[in-house]
């Protein structure tokens, strides 16, 4: 019976099947990186306050460097 099956495991379709099978799984990878990928580019999140605050200070700051 190993034998058979050792005879069956090197035909070509087998050996076609398993590189079919490793080419799917890495393309499968790619599609799902990609698509978490743009997914992430699509919320841009609002700035917080904070953040909001300190741009006013920045351009605050700026504003007073350019006038002296």
């Amino acid at each position: 019976m190993w034998n058979e099956f050792k005879k069956f495991s090197l035909k070509g379709n087998v050996v076609d099947l398993a590189i079919g099978v490793i080419i799917g799984a890495a393309f499968g990878k790619i599609v799902k990186f990609k698509r978490k990928k743009e997914e992430a580019g699509e919320e841009t999140a609002k700035p917080s306050k904070e953040e909001q605050l300190l741009e006013e200070i920045r351009d605050l700051l700026k504003q007073q460097q350019q006038r002296t």
